[in-house]
């Protein structure tokens, strides 16, 4: 056990600054560090464990790119595949460019969402992102009223709204894997739920990842925390977005950008097929060809000029994960070409190719303490991996 990472999260915890904790650290294949810290549930003092069930939020992201890159292998999309060919809502797209409405210069197509290049926003203050805000709380209500809009419903209303830039002009962070999710839905035939439980929860032995939770796995459902300066520093959060609409029962949208919730154990299984180029069980769940191209910037140079957030520098992005191509620009003691991707309540999946690990950090706090992970990260590497 090392000292450093166990004084560090106690620290936090006795500070009021996190409620639990659970991190691991798998090597070869084996898990050489695991421990949990605190409480899923503050108010109840139920203590986090091993199987306790997390709000992964954006960690949805890197599935549904491997389910994705699933339809590639077997020929029913093509990276190149206009989305209007599945989604009317993507017919006759119109672009926002400089306060003016023009014409797309092309459709969005299937690897401009994996990308996020394809201008699908999120809700923000600009006039777009307020357009999408609007579609948001649209979603919300009706499904508070029982008449819930679908996966592909949510997705044509999204496409009605004009695009932030021109497809592929630039990054953006956005609805794109929500709009996958509906892609799979309508090339499948199948909701995006009972798609991904039949080709990658089943296989992969994900028993507990699903868009929602059921009552008889709510006492090991950790709450979602908010942080605040002043006495008692964290606070249940009471705000409601797309992904815990219905966190109790299933919702109609099933987003595939921040739906999910998981444990760790099931989330390991995911991250071992991608490291073990697609294998999971000596199954073959996807092929080389996809894993690596998963792990690959796709971003240009022009792309990536826009992909300017602070802890992303050094990173470039493959298939909704970002992948680091600059150690000391990065600042992290990681080997290039390590990638992955964090959600919103500070769950964090590492994973390192050329040192065969995967690290998964677990919290459920939404204005995340990113020097904390990031101090973990430091010491798990002196620790355990660059001996």
């Amino acid at each position: 056990m090392s000292e450093k990472i166990e004084k560090i999260i106690t620290d936090e915890l006795e500070k009021g600054n996190l409620a639990g904790v659970s991190i691991y650290v798998i090597k070869d294949g084996k898990e050489i560090f695991g421990k949990q810290f605190g409480y899923s549930n503050l108010e109840e003092k139920i203590e986090m464990k091993r199987d306790t069930i997390f709000s992964i939020y954006s960690m949805s992201k890197p599935i549904t790119a491997a389910a994705t890159m699933l339809l590639i292998e077997r020929g029913l999309l093509s990276l190149d595949t206009p989305v209007s060919k599945f989604l009317d809502g993507f017919k006759n797209q119109k672009v926002l460019c400089n306060g003016e409405i023009k014409e797309v210069n092309r459709e969005v197509v299937i690897k401009d969402l994996l990308t996020m290049t394809s201008g699908v926003a999120y809700p923000s203050d600009s006039e777009v992102g307020q357009k999408v805000n609007a579609i948001v709380d649209e979603v919300i209500e009706k499904e508070l009223m029982g008449s819930p809009l679908t996966t592909v419903e949510f997705a044509n209303k999204l496409g009605q709204v004009p695009l932030e830039f021109q497809p592929g002009e630039k990054w953006a962070y956005g609805f794109s894997a929500d709009i996958l999710g509906a892609v799979i839905e309508v090339v499948s035939g199948k909701s995006y739920r009972d798609f991904l439980r039949d080709e990658f929860f089943m296989p992969l032995d994900m028993l507990d990842t699903d868009f929602y939770v059921p009552e008889e796995k709510w006492n090991r459902f950790a709450k979602v925390y908010e942080y605040f300066e002043e006495e008692p520093k964290l606070r249940p959060y009471k705000g409601y977005n797309l992904a815990i609409m219905r966190q109790n029962k299933l919702p109609g949208f099933h987003s595939g950008g921040a739906g999910l919730v998981s444990t760790y154990e099931d989330y390991l299984h995911f991250d071992s097929m991608i490291i073990n180029d697609g294998v999971y069980n000596n199954k073959q769940i996807l092929k080389k060809e996809s894993i690596d191209f998963m792990r690959t910037n796709h971003l240009n140079e022009e792309q990536l000029k826009t992909y300017d957030w602070e802890d992303l520098k050094g990173y470039g992005y493959g298939t909704l994960v970002r992948v680091l191509k600059d150690k000391k620009i990065a600042n992290t003691p990681c080997a290039i070409g390590e990638f992955g991707w964090g959600g919103w309540a500070g769950t964090e999946s590492i994973i390192d190719p050329k040192n065969n690990s995967i690290i998964l950090y677990f919290i459920q706090r939404i204005n995340k303490c990113d020097n904390v992970e990031k101090e973990i990260r430091k010491y798990v590497y002196e620790e355990y991996l660059n001996k």
